[in-house]
């Protein structure tokens, strides 16, 4: 959490501290996901502690190190709720049932979260509440999916599933995920900041 915070912000400070992704988030729901309390307790403490290094290393001030490291931790929490009440633990969270929900629980979560950040910011609210919530929600479309449908792979599927459906759901995410990155790419001067993004997923 902590390394790809640092990589992101760091490359943010050369094209107008704009951030084109940030996945952090979308890793830690990835790692807590289906976990025991106890272990989702640890993650969350631990993730805390990383943003608030992370945020004190950008140069923030105290509050708004505080207030941004909350609204990580609020934002996967309220992704995880969300996900766990509307849509289950087990299930496939990328079929066509499930898909509209999962999109409209990362919107809101990433909504709820980036108004929260700024409501510390004195100067260019929008803009801040903008870039945080597109580049969280990109972050949620593009490596959530990602890494569930990779441990989906790697953990027996059920006799229904097959080949045709797993491509339909990639190809609606990838749908998905390159509208949101268009609303990113518009608000920045050097949109390629989310390539950054593959090899830290890759390692």
């Amino acid at each position: 959490y902590a390394l790809n915070g640092l990589v992101v912000i760091d490359a943010s400070k050369h094209f107008d501290g704009l951030a084109a992704i940030w996945s952090a988030n979308a890793i830690l729901l990835c790692a807590i996901h289906g976990q025991k309390r106890q272990v989702a307790v640890a993650s969350y403490l631990a993730a805390f502690a990383a943003s608030l290094f992370v945020n004190w290393q950008a140069g923030n001030s105290a509050l708004v190190t505080l207030f941004f490291s909350i609204a990580n931790i609020f934002e996967v929490a309220m992704a995880l709720y969300l996900l766990k009440k509307f849509i289950g633990t087990d299930a496939d969270h990328f079929d066509a049932r499930n898909l509209q929900r999962f999109v409209g629980i990362m919107v809101f979560a990433t909504a709820m979260s980036a108004t929260l950040s700024t409501a510390v910011l004195s100067d260019s609210q929008f803009k801040a509440w903008q870039s945080w919530f597109l580049s969280d929600l990109l972050g949620m479309l593009f490596v959530v999916p990602s890494l569930m449908i990779l441990r989906q792979s790697i953990r027996p599927r059920q006799a229904s599933d097959n080949g045709h459906n797993l491509l339909a759901e990639f190809a609606l995410i990838s749908c998905l995920s390159a509208v949101v990155a268009g609303g990113v790419f518009m608000q920045n001067t050097m949109p390629v900041l989310f390539l950054i993004s593959i090899p830290l997923l890759i390692a």
